[in-house]
């Protein structure tokens, strides 16, 4: 209890020290402080603030996210250092608000890399398919010298830990069914599994459980889901506030897409951003999502334009990955796109 007392109070100090910082230019300015610096100095340092609507995030290979009116923090582990993207072993980022999309393509290789290759049940293959009744999961599972095809199928819900849960009503191996089988044998899932106690994924009964905060690749994705749901072929995860959040001061109001960051410092090249303020939109006209990309976003960046604007506020217009990288764009999810609520 000591710690997180300590751990709070520092939090306060730092945005008290923000505030402070923010106010102290404003009576040498004369000049009143803009939207995007007072929300800036309400977060704790080495935290940049970011707001996403209709994105697509790419983290590697055919892992790659969705991003519905997301709101979230950037927390680095070295305040000291500045925000370089592609280093993603450097930062957490803290989900506040909005909804995460999961694409089929995107829940297989989750399961196949981080899941089930760390873990002594090796599900190998993964496959999976998604729809209105919930999720069915295909693979194969080592018995012995053998490999047995097995099927688990059920609908998917939110359990008391804010894990995802599948709660499978039917169990095949082989091609047949072998739920009576499991029930004759007065035996389920969590006895035939033997899934270790410290895996992302938990069984319970018939019930798997895979915990949201540890199958992500870096940087590591912290927050609970207040729900879940299956809609359009796509596992979606929604994320609650307890306290009102703000919505982003926007420099281009209109865009059908955007990525919108404040705070912290950004180091892209050699390019410093010191208390960073900017706004991230497709450049094409006909765009209505924005992809961006971890790893490849300086592709992106050369490929792009930037405008800094009357404030400091910094507008880049970023190509899709369709324009610059075909191959690697043919594996993103598709999104409808939809009316910003932030």
């Amino acid at each position: 209890m000591k710690g997180r007392k300590t751990g709070t109070l520092a939090h306060n100090m730092a945005v008290f020290s923000a505030f402070v910082e923010a106010a102290g230019k404003t009576l040498i300015t004369g000049m009143a402080l803009t939207p995007a610096e007072r929300q800036m100095a309400t977060l704790a340092e080495g935290r940049m603030r970011i707001w996403a609507h209709n994105v697509r995030l790419f983290f590697e290979g055919d892992v790659v996210l969705g991003l519905d009116d997301l709101v979230a923090e950037i927390q680095m582990n070295d305040p000291e250092l500045p925000l370089i993207p592609e280093r993603t072993d450097q930062y957490v980022f803290h989900i506040l608000k909005g909804t995460v999309r999961l694409e089929a393509s995107a829940i297989e290789a989750l399961l196949s890399r981080y899941l089930f290759a760390a873990a002594p049940l090796a599900l190998g293959d993964p496959k999976v398919a998604l729809d209105d009744r919930g999720m069915r999961l295909e693979g194969e599972l080592p018995w012995g010298p053998l490999r047995v095809p097995i099927v688990l199928a059920g609908p998917v819900t939110l359990n008391d830990e804010g894990r995802i849960q599948l709660s499978v009503a039917r169990v095949e191996a082989g091609g047949m069914g072998i739920g009576p089988l499991l029930s004759l044998l007065r035996t389920d899932l969590e006895r035939v599994l033997r899934v270790p106690p410290d895996a992302p994924m938990s069984a319970r009964g018939n019930a798997l459980a895979i915990d949201p905060e540890q199958i992500f690749p870096a940087p590591r994705a912290r927050g609970r889901p207040a729900a879940v749901d299956v809609s359009s072929g796509a596992l979606l995860l929604s994320y609650d506030w307890p306290e009102p959040i703000a919505g982003p001061p926007l420099v281009e109001k209109d865009a059908p897409a955007f990525l919108f960051c404040i705070g912290h410092t950004l180091l892209v090249g050699k390019m410093f951003l010191r208390d960073a303020v900017f706004q991230v939109v497709p450049r094409s006209a006909d765009a209505q999502v924005l992809d961006f990309s971890l790893q490849g976003y300086r592709k992106q960046l050369a490929a792009g334009e930037s405008t800094l604007k009357q404030h400091g506020e910094l507008v880049v217009r970023l190509p899709n990955l369709d324009e610059i990288a075909p191959s690697e764009a043919a594996r993103r999810p598709k999104m409808d796109r939809t009316e910003s609520a932030l």
